[in-house]
């Protein structure tokens, strides 16, 4: 097979005619990390749209709890798997496989092999839980009370397996509320109801969490976090295959300009979720069996994130490179070469959400940044309402050795900092992508 960076080749990278003459005005906004200033140029794109959607949930996953999580959960943070980077709040998954680092899509043999994962789908008709954790989500829906504006079916992670040399991914359906709980707050819901949580409820409900709150203090766990709890049961992160979370995957990724610039966008009113200077498109993988079952969960990631841009950024059909496939993904899906290209370069675990997985991409836009800062200005989408009024752009080279920098000042949130982690390593194997740099750089 050949992997999907070889097949950027350098006509369709270099080859973008600018999209009118406008000129965008940035505001030169220096940023000092670590004793050292980086330089970002950062454009107002204006007021949030009317009708902006809001996100269902209301829990941010930033601050610097790193090491904290770390402890938690025994894992090692996926920045020791790579020179030279700070501790980050995510790991690869763990399996319970002998396979090295599964999720490092950034090279030819992760790619392939992702490439290559055959598809089971499985609990149909929604998510159970392990009954020796259900009691936690149980008390934690209780004690938070959580009314969902917006309550979807998302793509959901059941277990992994490996079989005659290939990978058989499981995955099944469930509602963004059982996410939530497992794999948002209810991991920080802490064993003993507040007055406020007890009179949020009435009746039967109020009764059925005293008396979990009774059972499970009586078990040792007053005064610790849910968290904490299935920590210590499991030994450490549970395995994907333990049923302990719902783990529905998210898709994640950050832009790279013709110009050799890295676009971050401020995420903040209308979001939950990964707050502040991140990512520049992201959100969840949506559940759509029909589609799975056509194409397979690599492409079927690469649609909901191609789905993610379209709406956050306004930028036409892009096509969607995924290992050894591109060709088919234009001849299956009818997605035609438009003005960007997406590659996956990671499958890894967020820590700060109970190791959900996370799809994380690169983005090739197929122009320079103040082209695409116009896009994201047009955008007419109601999903442009993520984004709050700003993006950030800082030239690539600068940004990789930023990300280095270790600083609790760190412009960049940590969702942000470790897709850029996952894209330099998928640089290094890239020419092409070498080459654009190279170019941009000697501009």
């Amino acid at each position: 097979m050949v992997n999907s960076w070889a097949l950027m080749d350098r006509e369709r990278l270099d080859g973008y005619k600018p999209d009118g003459d406008q000129t965008l005005a940035p505001v030169e906004r220096p940023v000092e990390v670590g004793g050292k200033k980086y330089n970002f140029l950062v454009y107002n794109i204006g007021k949030t749209p009317e009708g902006a959607l809001p996100s269902p949930g209301e829990m941010n996953t930033g601050g610097d709890q790193t090491r904290q999580l770390l402890d938690i959960w025994g894992a090692k943070s996926i920045s020791e798997y790579f020179d030279g980077y700070p501790a980050l709040p995510y790991s690869f998954l763990t399996t319970g496989l002998p396979i090295k680092n599964w999720g490092d899509f950034s090279n030819p043999a992760g790619q392939n092999m992702w490439a290559d994962t055959d598809l089971q789908f499985t609990d149909l008709d929604g998510f159970t839980a392990d009954p020796e954790v259900n009691p936690f989500w149980e008390y934690a829906r209780l004690a938070a009370k959580k009314t969902f504006r917006v309550n979807e079916r998302v793509l959901s992670l059941r277990g992994v397996e490996y079989r005659k040399g290939k990978m058989l991914a499981k995955i099944g359906p469930g509602w963004y509320s059982d996410s939530f709980y497992t794999n948002g707050m209810g991991g920080t819901m802490i064993v003993r109801p507040t007055a406020e949580q007890l009179g949020r409820l009435q009746g039967e409900e109020a009764a059925r969490l005293q008396q979990l709150y009774e059972e499970l203090a009586g078990l040792g766990y007053e005064g610790k976090s849910i968290r904490e709890i299935v920590a210590a049961k499991f030994r450490g992160l549970p395995e994907i295959n333990a049923r302990t979370h719902n783990h529905s995957i998210g898709v994640a990724t950050t832009v790279l300009t013709q110009d050799g610039y890295i676009a971050f966008v401020q995420r903040g009113k209308n979001v939950s979720v990964n707050k502040g200077v991140n990512c520049t498109a992201s959100g969840a993988a949506k559940w759509d069996q029909g589609l799975l079952s056509e194409v397979g969960l690599p492409r079927y990631l690469g649609q909901e994130l191609h789905r993610e841009v379209d709406g956050e950024l306004g930028l036409s059909a892009g096509e969607i490179l995924l290992g050894a496939i591109n060709d088919r993904i234009e001849r299956e899906l009818g997605l035609e070469p438009g003005s960007y290209c997406s590659s996956q370069v990671g499958l890894i675990a967020e820590l700060p959400r109970e190791g959900k997985p996370e799809a994380m991409f690169l983005t090739v836009f197929n122009g320079d940044s103040q082209e695409l800062v116009r896009k994201i200005d047009a955008n007419p989408n109601a999903e442009k309402g993520e984004i709050e009024e700003e993006v950030w752009l800082i030239r690539a080279e600068e940004c990789f050795g930023l990300n280095r920098v270790d600083a609790p000042n760190h412009p960049v949130q940590h969702k942000g900092r470790v897709n850029l982690v996952m894209i330099e390593q998928a640089i290094k194997n890239s020419p092409a992508l070498q080459a654009l740099l190279a170019k941009s750089s000697a501009a």
